[in-house]
């Protein structure tokens, strides 16, 4: 009987680490497609330094940088695509960013109170939750993906010169909206 609680043990502890493993990697390219976000902004137009975006790993701490981090990218975006004339006028991923940050705080305090053996139907709540955070997060990372798309091509002509001292006219069209994004990645297969 010893043996096979042993067992399942190593086994729970096993599955735990790949488990922590795989979230730690996806973790690391959320925040890398963050840190490209910034990078791909002018300086000028950055709320934010691009390696900040790695402060959300830090423990409690993170729940507030989530909250700033979503704020300041899409103010950062925002200002550069109003500065290459793309601005479309949408939230950049505010709303569907703020909603996550919102549900991993969430998450984690019915979690605590989850715990108390008096509380414990809060634990029916965490799988909706789960569910709402897991949605929410992948259309988050496709939206702020499709925008590093969007920066990315805009750079592919630059030629070194400052905006201040290109006199040609810059090119006006509409900005990328989530059904552009789609479209785009549905092209990209063809080039």
């Amino acid at each position: 009987m010893q043996q096979n609680a042993g067992a399942f043990a190593g086994g729970f502890l096993a599955f735990a680490c790949v488990g922590l493993i795989v979230g730690i990697l996806i973790a690391s390219f959320f925040l890398m497609t963050i840190q490209r976000a910034l990078s791909l902004c002018a300086p000028r137009n950055r709320s934010m330094e691009p390696p900040t975006a790695w402060l959300n790993l830090v423990p409690i701490y993170g729940f507030y940088w989530g909250f700033r981090t979503v704020n300041e990218l899409s103010d950062s975006l925002q200002r550069e695509f109003v500065d290459r004339g793309l601005d479309d006028g949408s939230d950049y991923g505010r709303n569907v960013g703020t909603w996550l940050a919102g549900l991993n705080v969430g998450s984690f305090v019915l979690n605590l109170f989850g715990r108390a053996p008096e509380l414990w139907f809060f634990n029916l709540l965490l799988l909706p939750l789960g569910i709402a955070e897991l949605v929410l997060f992948i259309l988050y990372w496709v939206r702020i993906h499709g925008y590093n798309k969007w920066l990315a091509l805009g750079d592919i002509g630059n030629d070194g010169r400052d905006d201040e001292d290109d006199d040609r006219p810059r090119r006006r069209r509409r900005g990328p909206s989530s059904t552009d994004i789609r479209s785009n990645e549905k092209d990209d297969r063809y080039t």
